[in-house]
């Protein structure tokens, strides 16, 4: 029995303690691992945070500024009325007029017809761009959602690590 080991009660508390004492050390250098990777992951929650806000400000403030489906509709609602009250009173016009007359009010009735084509195109390429502005709202919208729930997410883990 010269030749087993045998661990003396101070010799096994010194070992122990060593044990302990590494452990410590290792799980000293996790918390602060642990501290840093959070207070970084709390600084961009910051910064996301900062820029959802700005991201925010400028849709409102967008959104301020355009006009809106029921005020679009209505002013081409009011010009199709009035492209239509056009057309009407220049048939009538036309019809009363001798065909000599009708003769010479022709170009003008070509030049008229096509300034009315040119007002019905530039009506709808405004409508394909409010068409257009509508997608774009909804991206936004569909942006912020997973921007809230990016901060949430960042939010729980700092409520589970507190």
């Amino acid at each position: 029995m010269a030749g087993d080991d045998i661990w003396s009660l101070p010799a096994l508390k010194h070992h122990y303690d060593q044990l302990f004492e590494n452990e410590r050390r290792y799980l000293r250098e996790v918390i602060e691992r642990i501290d840093a990777r959070h207070d970084q992951f709390d600084r961009q929650a910051q910064r996301l945070q900062a820029a959802s806000n700005e991201w925010r400000g400028a849709l409102n403030d967008r959104d301020r500024n355009s006009v809106s489906r029921v005020e679009f509709d209505t002013r081409i609602d009011a010009l199709e009325n009035k492209t239509d009250a056009s057309n009407a009173t220049q048939s009538a016009l036309l019809a009363a007029l001798s065909n000599e007359v009708r003769e010479g009010f022709g170009k003008i009735r070509a030049e008229t017809a096509s300034q009315f084509e040119q007002l019905r195109i530039r009506n709808a390429e405004e409508a394909g761009a409010k068409q257009s502005l509508i997608n774009t709202r909804v991206w936004a919208l569909a942006l912020l959602s997973a921007i809230s729930t990016v901060v949430a997410v960042v939010a729980m883990i700092y409520a589970i690590t507190n």
